[in-house]
Parts: C-alpha cells; structure tokens; sequence
C-alpha cells in the first residue's frame, strides 16, 4: 500500500468479506486519515471516505466537477470539515460532485453512511457558543463570535443515501452554498443549526425524518427550496416524527427556552409537496407537518407551497404563538399557498389574549392588527408537471417547469426580507419554480439507486478492444443497470434538439442494433433493450444531433 498525502490506494477486487459483500467491485482510491495539508481530488479518479474523516483547521479540500466520493457503509464513514477549515466543492450544472454509499446498485439504503458536516465558527444559542452534540460517526464541534464566517464554496453537489445529508453547524453567512441534492437520507436531509448561512437551490428527496431543520439560534436564509416526500412508507417514528420543516430555539432546553441568538430563519419560495402528493392514501400518523415552528420559534417565510401534508402550518406552544402575535412580529408568514393539506394550519393550546389578532384564522387571513398578508388556500392548480409522480427509475426524469399555474402574481413580488441581497432572486411566482426555468435540469438524479460509479463500468476501458472510440468527455454517458440482463437506460446530456441514434456494438466491432429518437435539449433517459443478445461485452455508442458521441460499457448477461 502507499500512502500519498493521506490518500490511500486499494482494491476491492477479489473476495470480501460477509460485511462487505455488497461493496462495489472496482479500483478506488481510499482516504483513511485526516485531511491536514492542502489538498485537491481528482475528477478522474474514484474515491472512498474510510471512516469519520476531518480536514482540519487551516487546511483547504478541493473536489473538482464530476468527482465521485464513496463512504464506506461498514464504518458509518463522514466528511467533517473543521472549524477554520475550507471546503470548496466545484461542481457544475453538467458535471455535478456525487457523495454517495460505497454500496453496488440495488443494495444502497437510507443511512449507509453518515453524511457531510460543517462546523463553523458563527453564533449559536449553547452556552459559550460551543456547539456540541454526540450520537453520530463525527460528532460536532462548532461555533465562535464571527456571524460573517466563511467555511468554503459548496456549488452543484449530490449527497445520496447518507443518515444525515448536509448538516451546517454555526456556518456563517459568507459560506456559499447552492445548487444541492439530498436523496434518500435516513433522518434529515438539511440541518441549521445556529449560524447565519445562506443557500439557494436545494432539493430534498424522499427524506425519512425531515427536508430541513432550523435549530440552535439559527437565522439562515433559504430560497428555491424543492421538499419532495414521495414515499409514503418511510417515516420517523420519534416524536416530532416527519416534517417538511421544524424550526425550533433549541430543543435540549425546551419549550420556552429564551437563549439568545433566537432561532429565526428567513425561508423563501419553498415548495414542500407531502406524502399525499401523488394519491397517497391511509398515511402513517408519523406523518405531521408541513412546517412545524415550536418550542420557541421565530421565522419569516414568503412565497412558499405547503401541499399534501396532513397539517399545513403548525405552532405548537404558546412562545411561538407569542412570537407570532407580538408586536414588533417575530414570526410572519406571507404570500403562502395551500394546497391538499388534511388541515391548512393549526395551534397547540389557547390563542395568546390581547395579541394582534382573536384567532389563527384572523391572524393566517389578515384581519386585526396583523399583516400576514396574500396567504392563499386552495388554488386552482399549483402548474407542477405529472412527471414528478412518476416512477423515476422506469420514466423520464421529472420536469419541473410551472405551467397554467395559479402561483403567479405581481402584488406580491417584494414583499419577502431577502429583497436587495444580490445572492438571492425576485420572482412574482409562489414556490421553488416558475414558467420558464427548470433549475434541477442537468445535475440531478432522482433514481441514483441505479447509477454505477465504477469507471470501468461508465466509460469504456483497455480491455474492450474498441480503444479508437476513446473516453466520453462532456456528455457522458451512464448505463444502469449494468450489467444487464434485458433493459439498460442510457442516461446523458444534449446540447440541442434533434435525432439520437443508439449503436449497440459487440467485441469485434460490428453494430448489432440501432435505435433512432427525436430528444430534447438537456438530460436523457433513453431504455436500451439487449434481448436477444449473447451474454458478453458491448459498447453503446450514441450520436448526438450535434455531431458529437459518448460511449460507454455494457455488460450483457
């Protein structure tokens, strides 16, 4: 074995042990120690995280665009990144960075590893601001005086199958994030927990426990966040159970906790589309909210959707209600549409005496003294395309253009806190998306159970004798399942309009099957049927409208 900066080279190929018997069976490059000297992946090259490893203060990671990291699922494995540390991730709309289970497909499963943590060095509300909790792989270590802290430049990353997706513990606001996909974590897919961070473009997919968590003193700001809880039977069975959001002061102190800083997001065009969503019926009743703000909570949310979750909006005790009807308002709630929810909002408790409002439906509808003004209930259509409720393993990939919407209107455009911060957008449409850009396009995967990492089985190799077809570069193409036996989708990006033609090509050369379609502009998922064929190696070769091909490996058995 040689050791190279930490960076360890081993292979997997051979017999594993009972453990680890559904690893993938490929070269990889393992990281088994901590991170302590500047230091850059390679898109090229596959990685593995070996256990919970932190790049330590002072010290700079820098994972280039397409690079792909495995944690390994026998240890619970973890990326830390210290406080004083810098993470500065470089994915791109085609060529996204992947953390994902060191798992073959088909085997990986919510919780396979634990997940990226940042520590920061921002406020929260634990004593001293020393953040810490226990009870994960890399326990955190976070918090200082700096609210302007930066922890590095996080851009297109997809995080798949972790226990917990991205936690950001006291990260301050000069941390870029953007352009995120969690996907099938165990408990929440994002977590605030103190800090001033802000972020846009998120994705949430099938979490178990919660899409987004707001605790600790945390006042982050958040726009264009997709929360998509399609299965219906995974749920957190632990009280607060499964939400959409929970904001909360602090949970280790209780219900009327008063530390300071506040927990008080600002949270706009958010678009939380529950279990119901796509006709799930006869719910578990771990199911609960859309939005649960309790135990103290402030918050300012704007032009968001809140659908298909048994309670919409939910306070829960009589701090945040106070909150909400104080005056100055510590909690507003503006411009909000529901949509299919069992109950739109509801309170715990009694409604606070003499507040700027007799009632939560005065207070939700803008009647006294409060200004919770354009909340709409039961809008004629949300304009979400029919592919988000199809099965993404078998279908298309999902559009998430907004047409015939019912979301839009310019009344409401300014009124949300994050106006005049250039980071952010102004858009008259209520949600995470509007009529004329798709912003998941082109860095997604909404099936990544079927993708295979393994280089040898994405691009074509030495050993298939067609070498002059050379690498695919831009437009790569991924072939899942593979090896196959029957249907393989070929998954890949088009640059323009026009005809795709498919080559199916065996070991001397020859093309044993053609396929022609008519495919849009952007990502593909085309079905490739090999019945018929004798079990053996092929390359599938596709030429694009634009005169250029990728190519890629198939095993057929």
């Amino acid at each position: 074995m040689k050791k190279i900066y930490g960076l360890m080279i081993a292979s997997l190929i051979g017999t594993a042990p009972a453990m680890a018997q559904h690893e993938v069976e490929c070269d990889f490059t393992s990281i088994t120690s901590n991170i302590t000297t500047n230091t850059t992946l390679s898109a090229s090259t596959l990685y593995r995280i070996d256990g919970c490893i932190h790049v330590t203060s002072g010290t700079t990671l820098t994972i280039p665009a397409g690079t792909v990291v495995m944690f390994k699922k026998a240890v619970n494995a973890g990326l830390t990144i210290d406080k004083g540390a810098y993470l500065l991730v470089q994915g791109t709309s085609g060529s996204p960075v992947v953390f994902t289970s060191d798992q073959q497909p088909s085997y990986r499963n919510p919780g396979d590893f634990s997940g990226l943590l940042i520590n920061g060095q921002a406020t929260n509300n634990f004593s001293s601001n020393a953040m810490t909790t226990e009870n994960r792989t890399c326990n955190v270590d976070a918090g200082g005086t700096n609210d302007n802290d930066s922890s590095g430049v996080v851009k297109f990353l997809r995080i798949e199958y972790a226990e917990h997706g991205l936690s950001l513990a006291s990260v301050g606001s000069k941390t870029v994030i953007e352009n995120i996909m969690v996907s099938y974590p165990e408990k929440s897919a994002y977590e605030f927990w103190g800090g001033t961070a802000r972020a846009k473009r998120l994705i949430a997919l099938n979490a178990i426990e919660n899409d987004f968590v707001f605790i600790y003193g945390n006042r982050s700001k958040v726009q264009q966040a997709l929360g998509l809880r399609l299965n219906a039977g995974s749920n957190y069975g632990t009280a607060p159970n499964s939400n959409g959001i929970l904001i909360s002061n602090n949970d280790n102190a209780g219900s009327s906790y008063a530390g300071t800083p506040q927990t008080r997001p600002v949270l706009d065009r958010f678009s939380l589309l529950g279990p119901a969503y796509c006709g799930g019926t006869g719910l578990s009743s771990n199911f609960k909210n859309a939005v649960l703000a309790y135990h103290n909570a402030q918050l300012g949310m704007y032009h968001s959707v809140l659908s298909s979750w048994p309670t919409g909006f939910r306070m829960e005790d009589a701090s945040t209600l106070t909150n909400a009807t104080a005056s100055p308002q510590l909690l507003k709630f503006e411009a909000n549409s529901f949509d299919n929810n069992t109950t739109d909002y509801s309170h715990n408790g009694s409604w606070v005496t003499g507040g700027c409002a007799s009632n939560i439906l005065n207070w939700m509808t803008n009647v006294g003294g409060c200004s919770q003004r354009y909340n709409e209930f039961s809008p004629g259509s949300l304009g979400y395309d029919g592919s988000i409720c199809d099965d993404y393993c078998a279908s298309n990939i999902p559009s998430f253009l907004v047409s015939g919407s019912d979301l839009g209107s310019t009344q409401y455009a300014n009124i949300s806190e994050l106006n005049g911060d250039a980071f952010f957008v102004t858009s008259s449409y209520r949600g995470a998306f509007d009529a004329t850009t798709d912003w998941t396009s082109d860095w997604t995967a909404f099936c990544p159970q079927s993708t295979n990492y393994c280089p040898s089985e994405r691009r074509i190799g030495g050993t298939t004798g067609i070498n002059s077809m050379g690498l695919a570069q831009d437009n790569g193409l991924v072939l899942a399942p593979n090896p196959v036996t029957g249907i393989t989708y070929a998954e890949f990006s088009t640059e323009q309009a026009g005809n795709v033609t498919v080559n199916i090509v065996n070991s001397v050369g020859q093309v044993v099957r053609t396929i022609s379609k008519e495919a849009g502009k952007g990502k593909q998922r085309l079905a490739v049927s090999t019945e018929g064929l004798s079990s053996g190696v092929y390359i599938i070769n596709v030429a694009l409208s634009n005169g250029n091909a990728v190519h890629a490996r198939v095993v057929v058995k």
